[in-house]
């Protein structure tokens, strides 16, 4: 039986939580009164909150659900699903034994983990000098893939040094 390894249970369970609150809160808020309770407008509101944090919220640039923007613009909710999708992955591939990468259980050195995360973040630089130059805004769906690339690609590097830093598949 293995031991849960906190790190890794931590980062998994808030990019797994946090993707899934992208569409939930919307619900909380625009329900109204009689249906959800005040906890559960207050968890809503909490997502709101903290993803005035992270990211600008521009509703036109947001998905939407029940009338009422997604706490987080459409790219944001791409790089937070792409993280949630990464780590859930990762961990049905090591459940059926599979080898993810040579150096399987050693964290990616660093240059090689900034060249991951600069080819991940290059399809929304190039969507970004397409706007730029253009006009033309891409859409919210098209926001969202190169979203989900970032965060794919660095949950990645996150879980192989989290995995490193216990020494599990150590060759």
């Amino acid at each position: 039986m293995s031991r849960i390894h906190w790190p890794e249970a931590i980062f998994t369970s808030v990019a797994v939580l946090w993707a899934g609150a992208q569409p939930l809160a919307p619900l909380g808020l625009g329900l109204g009164s009689a249906t959800a309770g005040p906890l559960v407008r207050g968890a809503a509101a909490l997502a709101y909150l903290a993803g005035a944090v992270v990211c600008h919220q521009r509703p036109e640039r947001s998905f939407a659900s029940v009338g009422q923007a997604w706490p987080v613009c459409a790219r944001c909710t791409g790089i937070y699903v792409g993280a949630a999708a990464a780590v859930l992955l990762w961990l049905a591939l090591e459940r059926v034994g599979a080898r993810l990468t040579a150096g399987y259980g050693r964290a990616m050195d660093a240059q090689a983990a900034r060249t991951a995360v600069a080819l991940a973040v290059l399809p929304a630089g190039l969507t970004l000098v397409w706007e730029w130059t253009t006009g033309v805004a891409p859409s919210n769906l098209v926001r969202a893939t190169t979203g989900v690339v970032i965060g794919g690609v660095v949950a990645w590097v996150v879980m192989r040094a989290l995995r490193a830093e216990r020494g599990v598949g150590v060759d």
